[in-house]
């Protein structure tokens, strides 16, 4: 019988604790604004982030979460203050990314890691935008890749580099094209190709070399199209890059963020 009477009891007072766990959080006071603790669920119930809202302001720590319950993010909302400080997690735990956030825009540096804690990569934002120099590191630390952006689009010099630090690539850019020389390098420092863009299409001599530092051969564009070929030295085919290519470290995230 007491068996009995405790098993009702918990049937009582269960649906009771429920309700009340529920109306702790998502409360809009009397003009609409929400007040306290806050949650919000992805569809299948889990949690999708928790913070607090004071006069329908974020306040404090939010944390966000990846569908199976990993944290994915901690963005620090001071009050009064529009500057949110930013850290982004991989499923490890390991930190991806930080930075801040400034009138809901990506501002200043950002620095991005791998799933073992190296750096992979640092970048430069302006409202939102591209802006500044931007690198990209080998494991080891040492700089694989810098360019420069100026409100979101390439502006100046893009340079690549061998794991020992060499000179591998020279690009230029000019309002998001490639414009100026291109040149690529052997590591031991010697001339690989040489060439010039203009308005993102190859243009005039370009000329390339063996790893002697002989002239293998010229080539003549014009507008992009080949006017002229000489062939100085017979070699076998080889796949150099006459464009930059895709960064060596695509961002962690689109324009959408998480």
């Amino acid at each position: 019988m007491k068996k009995l009477s405790y098993i009702i009891l918990l049937f009582l007072v269960i649906p009771g604790l429920t309700f009340a766990m529920q109306d702790e959080f998502n409360r809009r006071d009397e003009h609409g604004q929400r007040q306290g603790p806050w949650r919000g669920y992805f569809s299948k119930g889990s949690i999708r982030y928790e913070g607090n809202f004071v006069d329908d302001k974020p306040t404090g720590v939010f944390r966000y979460f990846y569908p199976q319950g990993q944290l994915r993010a901690e963005l620090i909302h001071e009050p009064g203050e529009e500057t949110v400080e930013a850290t982004y997690y991989h499923r490890n735990r390991s930190i991806l990314g930080k930075g801040k956030y400034v009138d809901q825009q990506m501002q200043g540096k950002w620095l991005f890691y791998n799933e073992q804690g190296v750096l992979v990569s640092e970048h430069h934002y302006e409202n939102g935008k591209n802006h500044g120099t931007w690198k990209t590191f080998f494991t080891d630390g040492t700089v694989a890749e810098t360019e420069k952006w100026v409100n979101g689009e390439k502006n100046g010099k893009l340079e690549r580099y061998y794991p020992d630090g060499s000179i591998y690539m020279i690009a230029h850019y000019k309002d998001d094209l490639l414009n100026g020389e291109y040149k690529l390098f052997f590591p031991d420092g010697k001339p690989m190709l040489t060439g010039k863009y203009s308005h993102n299409l190859n243009e005039g001599e370009w000329v390339y070399f063996t790893d002697e530092g002989q002239i293998q051969r010229k080539v003549f564009y014009e507008k992009g199209v080949i006017t002229e070929e000489k062939v100085f030295i017979e070699t076998e085919d080889e796949a150099i890059p006459i464009r930059p290519g895709p960064s060596r470290q695509d961002q962690p995230w689109g324009p959408g963020g998480f």
